[in-house]
């Protein structure tokens, strides 16, 4: 992947220079930079890539990425933006990132941090076991019958009271 790249990079570097030197004028092209948010990641993990100045979609490419990241238009963003994800055997370094869209070229770096990106945390399930309700461990017979009893011999206890009080 990586050799592609690299190869695909030096063929339109001669391609311009080839260009120039025949004498024909090689098209105009803006240099800008690159915004990445963040600016350090690790392996696995996702970064924002936004070109300001360009007008229309492109791409972003890296030696850090996992592939090329597409640069689209979002209207939260001035320009176009897009992800790019770490590559997960990504050595930790300093890193080039070359952007293309329509005639402007962009370049910015990434910082790529020893390690891997952390998971997200597991999503807890069902309700915490607080040890109201006591309906999990099944039904003890034993305290409900001391329950009832208990529930009886005040309802009997009342009922004497009402009847001392009435005569």
């Amino acid at each position: 992947m990586r050799a592609r790249k690299t190869t695909m990079l030096a063929l339109t570097a001669g391609a311009l220079t080839a260009g120039l030197a025949a004498g024909v004028a090689a098209p105009a092209t803006a240099t800008t930079s690159v915004l990445v948010k963040p600016g350090k990641a690790r392996p696995g993990q996702n970064v924002t890539l936004q070109v300001p100045e360009c007008e229309t979609d492109g791409f972003a490419t890296s030696d850090a990425f996992a592939g090329s990241a597409a640069l689209d238009g979002a209207e939260e963003v001035e320009g176009r933006a897009g992800l790019a994800t770490i590559g997960a055997h990504t050595p930790p370094g300093t890193y080039q990132i070359l952007a293309h869209c329509g005639d402007v070229n962009a370049v910015g770096q990434i910082v790529v941090l020893p390690g891997t990106a952390h998971s997200p945390r597991p999503t807890p399930h069902g309700a915490a076991d607080a040890g109201f309700g006591g309906g999990a461990g099944g039904v003890n017979v034993v305290l409900l019958g001391a329950g009832g009893v208990l529930l009886a011999g005040a309802a009997v206890a009342r009922s004497r009271r009402r009847d001392d009080v009435t005569a």
